[in-house]
């Protein structure tokens, strides 16, 4: 997988992230395949790969789907 679409799978999945959780997280491409996963929520930085965060958009895709979304604080 390029950078390109690396940084691309990132934001999708902080978005995604966003629209369910109405939560701040930032997801930082690092070198190697590795991703970096911050939640914001005092939830310890978590490093992955591509294929967690793959498996994590789709699951939060269909939460948006279904309308499954946490209320605005």
């Amino acid at each position: 997988m390029k950078v390109e679409e690396r940084q691309f799978l990132a934001d999708a999945y902080g978005s995604a992230w966003r629209a369910v959780k109405k939560d701040k997280t930032f997801v930082e491409v690092l070198d190697h395949g590795w991703f970096s996963i911050n939640y914001g929520n005092g939830v310890p930085r978590t490093k992955c790969r591509a294929e967690k965060l793959l498996k994590g958009l789709a699951v939060l895709n269909s939460r948006i789907e279904r309308g499954h979304v946490e209320a605005s604080v």
